[in-house]
């Protein structure tokens, strides 16, 4: 496979931030800021960091090397349930710019 350069132009690894829901009632949004407050074993959406991974560690291989790592989103809950609280992982990788992503439940 010839050498290709990397596209992308942001860092090996993106800093973790975790992402927060916006209910439209006020009741809703100080809930929210309430159970961020709240990590412990709780799985949340977030954009960089590492992987939460459910299961064993499922990085994706494209172009000769792992993807990295962009995000990943969780069940929202009730109706909208991802199988058992699942969470779906993205990963971009850096030479061909294709994303990939996995998704895993408990």
């Amino acid at each position: 496979m010839p050498n290709i350069p990397d596209r992308l132009p942001i860092p090996d690894k993106i800093p973790e931030t975790r992402l927060m829901p916006r209910p439209e009632t006020l009741r809703g949004k100080l809930q929210a800021v309430l159970n961020a407050t709240k990590l412990g074993n709780e799985r949340l959406h977030k954009i960089g960091g590492e992987p939460d991974w459910i299961q064993d560690d499922e990085t994706p291989e494209c172009c000769g090397q792992s993807a990295m790592f962009y995000g990943q989103l969780g069940s929202l809950g009730g109706e909208y349930d991802l199988i058992d609280n699942g969470i779906i992982y993205v990963f971009i990788c850096r030479k061909c710019l294709r994303t990939h992503s996995v998704f895993q439940f408990s």
